[in-house]
């Protein structure tokens, strides 16, 4: 299952209430950075995947994020490749497990264009 926020603090309070398995969130949020989320789901889980995506030069970014606990940095451009890899991702972590009864993936995205094709797919 998906669990979609379309602002930082929606993100807040869905990843307090049932940790995910992966958290994907978008680098430019309407109320901050994701870069400041990381930091925040770092301080409360050392080990959550974490993806950060922006439309931004990776070069501008990547190596902090990196820096600050970020497993994978995506163009969110390439937006079906990003689909994909995602599903690709959630579907590798899920594969041993019995089907999940809470929200699995954490999408944290300005625009929610791509959260019905990720809950369909998962």
């Amino acid at each position: 299952m998906v669990k979609t926020a379309s602002t930082l603090q929606e993100a807040r309070v869905a990843f307090q209430e049932e940790m995910p398995l992966v958290v994907y969130c978008d680098l430019d949020m309407p109320d901050g950075s994701g870069i400041d989320f990381l930091d925040e789901v770092r301080t409360a889980d050392k080990e959550v995947p974490f993806i950060l995506a922006s439309c931004h030069d990776k070069e501008a970014y990547v190596q902090e994020a990196m820096r600050r606990g970020a497993t994978l940095c995506m163009d969110k451009m390439k937006g079906q490749l990003l689909q994909d890899k995602l599903v690709e991702y959630a579907y590798r972590r899920l594969s041993d497990e019995p089907a999940p009864t809470f929200h699995r993936l954490l999408f944290v995205h300005a625009e929610d264009t791509s959260a019905g094709a990720l809950r369909a797919a998962l």
